[in-house]
């Protein structure tokens, strides 16, 4: 079935999820030191973020249009020397891992003791990137899983709340029933769907300004959109 899709990237989708990754990475990556990887990067770049004192290479497993890499390896198996890093990035990206917890031992691995992980992962957010979406954590899990792979938490913080999860959540429906038209639709709802359409960027915009309106600092409740992790390699 042949579609249109309007001009919506999965950065503007997801603007309300990022905005709240922002405010947690402005947190901790300014204070980073020394040579630093981001694993995982993505199409992501948050080296704006990363003081001259430091340095960033970002890592992906594939290279493709869009993706801002450096170096190409798989994060359950790199090629970098054990415990030669000074601190690591890895924000939404263990969620697309099979094996999550062999990418969390590479990063250990790849970590200098005292050296810290800047961990974000995603709780309430529809699948993305698949079909390689396997996993959501809560902070439970995190807080086991801490331990466990040899990492002390320096932080742990829940991200969103009712608004914010409200407003995302009603973004991403609106643009997964309007984004895109079949064309062969009988011609007047083909017509009256391209008009819903066109309003797709302005309902994203919307929400963005909705999800912020005021204090948006409420009691997240069960209404966490993403949890942020600062972990620091034991020993």
């Amino acid at each position: 079935m042949e579609r249109e899709n309007t001009e919506t990237s999965p950065a503007f989708r997801y603007a309300i999820t990022n905005r709240l990754r922002l405010k947690f990475l402005q947190r901790w990556l300014p204070q980073m030191k020394g040579m630093g990887f981001n694993f995982g990067a993505g199409s992501s770049d948050w080296s704006f973020l990363v003081p001259q004192a430091a340095r960033m290479w970002r890592m992906d497993v594939t290279a493709c249009e869009g993706k801002k890499v450096d170096v190409l390896m798989d994060i359950q198996r790199t090629a970098i020397q054990t415990g030669s890093l000074d601190w690591i990035l890895c924000s939404e990206v263990i969620e697309h891992v099979p094996d999550f917890k062999a990418a969390l031992r590479e990063i250990h691995r790849a970590l200098k003791p005292g050296a810290r992980l800047i961990l974000t992962v995603p709780f309430s957010v529809p699948l993305h990137g698949e079909p390689h979406d396997y996993w959501r954590f809560t902070g439970h899990a995190l807080q086991a899983l801490a331990p466990e792979m040899g990492f002390r938490i320096v932080d742990l913080k829940p991200m969103g709340n009712f608004r914010t999860f409200f407003w995302q959540t009603l973004a991403l429906d609106y643009h997964r029933r309007f984004a895109w038209v079949p064309e062969d639709l009988p011609f007047p709802k083909r017509v009256l769907l391209k008009g819903f359409r066109s309003t797709v960027p302005l309902f994203l915009s919307f929400s963005y300004g909705m999800a912020f309106l005021g204090d948006s600092k409420g009691n997240p409740g069960g209404h966490i959109l993403s949890w942020g992790a600062c972990l620091e390699k034991s020993g």
